[in-house]
């Protein structure tokens, strides 16, 4: 269902009700909306003293005197700027970033990208421009409209609801899971002193790549790596 503003009889009875105390569930049920739009009503046009039914309404006839209906283009100057840049190779976001810096104190001389892109695609007469913008297309597509395919991206993917039930022993190394801390803390094995630097180092550089496991000092007479066995 379409929001619609609150009138000024509804914004009246609001204001006598907020004056008592009621709760906004009391005041939606009173006037017959939803509570979403007390609250919307009550966030937006609360004043530092209260809610005011005469400020409310003010307030809510500037808005609507700014959100006026798309005008045609018809400001020369500006246009004849944007089509120099268009022809020049600059995106459409570029040129509404330039126009403040380039013209800081004409107010005239401001434009959205959106409206840029809305002139091109909808009035005819700037058709032949389309071939100019970044990512030419005959038609605009849809905002959302880039990502459509749904689904994983990995081809023949297997969900981790289906993996092997070894898995939750992590006994073994290169199963795509981490071995957690208090598995690598418990586990170890004697090495021959000839070879313990060896697989040390082979191990750790292993583990840092995997990020699973961070090195620690050995004991200088044992000799002991910790290794997921």
């Amino acid at each position: 269902m379409p929001y619609t503003p609150l009138t000024s009889t509804e914004r009246g009875q609001l204001h006598a009700l907020c004056k008592e105390g009621k709760s906004q569930t009391y005041m939606a049920d009173c006037l017959g909306r939803h509570r979403s739009t007390i609250s919307r009503e009550l966030r937006r046009n609360r004043a530092s003293h209260g809610y005011d039914a005469p400020r409310a309404q003010r307030q809510c006839d500037q808005r609507r005197e700014w959100c006026r209906p798309a005008q045609k283009q018809t400001r020369r100057m500006l246009w004849r700027y944007v089509i120099g840049k268009l022809m020049e190779g600059g995106p459409p976001e570029a040129i509404a970033v330039r126009l403040p810096l380039e013209f800081p104190d004409d107010a005239t001389m401001r434009i959205s990208h959106e409206a840029i892109y809305r002139t091109l695609y909808l009035d005819k007469r700037w058709h032949h421009l389309i071939k100019y913008l970044p990512r030419a297309r005959s038609k605009r597509r849809k905002r959302g409209q880039g990502k459509t395919s749904r689904g994983p991206g990995i081809p023949n993917r297997v969900g981790i609801e289906q993996r092997p039930a070894i898995v939750e022993e992590r006994s073994r190394l290169a199963t795509g899971k981490a071995v957690p801390s208090s598995a690598r803390d418990s586990k170890a094995i004697s090495l021959p002193s000839s070879i313990a630097p060896h697989v040390c180092s082979r191990a750790a550089t292993w583990t840092r790549n995997m990020r699973t496991w961070s090195p620690k000092p050995s004991s200088t007479r044992s000799k002991r790596c910790p290794f997921p066995g």
